[in-house]
């Protein structure tokens, strides 16, 4: 059995550009379609100010996204 479709995470990491030279170079190797996937996750803001100090997690993060 071989896999024709291989997914790679993408993401603002330093580590996406390696996950996806890996993805290409496997995809090559064995004749497959490469699809990449970018998904970001944004809470309601209101669900970080119950929990404390999770308010400037949440703008920082914000920033790196719009980034």
């Amino acid at each position: 059995m071989s896999y024709k479709t291989i997914m790679v995470h993408m993401d603002t990491s330093a580590r996406a550009s390696a996950r996806l030279t890996l993805a290409l170079k496997l995809a090559r190797r064995f004749g497959a379609h490469l699809d990449g996937l970018f998904a970001a996750f944004e809470p309601h803001p209101r669900e970080f100010y119950v929990m404390a100090g999770t308010a400037d997690y949440y703008d920082t993060h914000r920033k790196l996204r719009r980034e």
